[in-house]
């Protein structure tokens, strides 16, 4: 298997691009895959290293033989696409008032919000969250954290969608 292919297709169910037309390219995809790899490596250790070509785009070795890197790279990809048509539907919406009158048409994205908040990223975010649990910690004082605690992005990531609707 080859990740340009495997990873892509994943993503499209992932962000309900299966049509005839399609809304992304193969290559914007495959794009949004290594970014979202790059993105990754900062806050997951990864079971091998990855090289990450982002102008070709490229991953090397394939990804397509570790459980991880295949369940976590398209939920990423299709969390930075969702994020990307949120942004460019918002910057389409209008809310005009002239005295009694009102026209909205930001009332719509209300399904944006629920996709970035119950989609790719909230599953990616318990992912994340359920990896750091598995090896276990004790907690020695009142306060405990590490470089694997993710829960503090789950919050964090609800906080800013919240704050964006």
């Amino acid at each position: 298997m080859s990740w340009d292919t495997t990873l892509v297709t994943m993503t499209r169910v992932l962000i309900n691009d299966l049509g005839i037309t399609k809304r992304q390219t193969d290559n914007n995809i495959a794009e949004a895959i290594v970014v979202g790899g790059v993105l990754l490596s900062q806050i997951f250790n990864f079971s091998r290293t990855y090289v990450w070509d982002i102008d070709t785009p490229g991953i090397y070795p394939d990804p397509c033989d570790d459980t991880e890197a295949v369940a976590l790279l398209p939920l990423k990809a299709a969390s930075l696409i969702n994020m990307g048509e949120y942004q460019l539907a918002i910057s389409t919406g209008i809310k005009v008032r002239d005295g009694d009158s009102e026209v909205d048409t930001t009332q719509a994205f209300g399904g944006y919000k629920d996709i970035l908040l119950l989609g790719p990223s909230a599953a990616l975010d318990k992912i994340l969250a359920s990896k750091s649990m598995r090896f276990g910690k004790a907690i020695v004082g009142p306060v405990s954290t590490s470089e694997t605690d993710y829960s503090y992005m789950m919050n964090y990531t609800i906080n800013f969608y919240n704050g964006i609707v």
